[in-house]
């Protein structure tokens, strides 16, 4: 396997998804839909590692949760 090392430990995906599919949570503030900023907090606060919102979106489109991109930028 090349390159870096994930951030988040592989033995630890499975858990961070899990948690991210459940959805909000009272501890996420009282929001209604998980955003990629939320992944961020969680994975700081809950799995104690550090992503940015760049990686975050990288890590969700691994592990397979893609529908969860960015907004888009308009054109203009």
């Amino acid at each position: 396997a090349k390159g870096r090392s994930p951030t988040l430990p592989r033995e630890q995906e499975a858990a961070f998804k899990k948690r991210f599919t459940a959805g909000p949570t009272p501890a996420d503030g009282g929001v209604c839909t998980l955003r990629g900023t939320d992944a961020v907090r969680i994975l700081r606060q809950e799995f104690g590692v550090a992503y940015s919102l760049r990686g975050v979106y990288d890590l969700l489109d691994r592990l397979n949760l893609s529908c969860l991109r960015p907004r888009p930028r308009h054109r203009k």
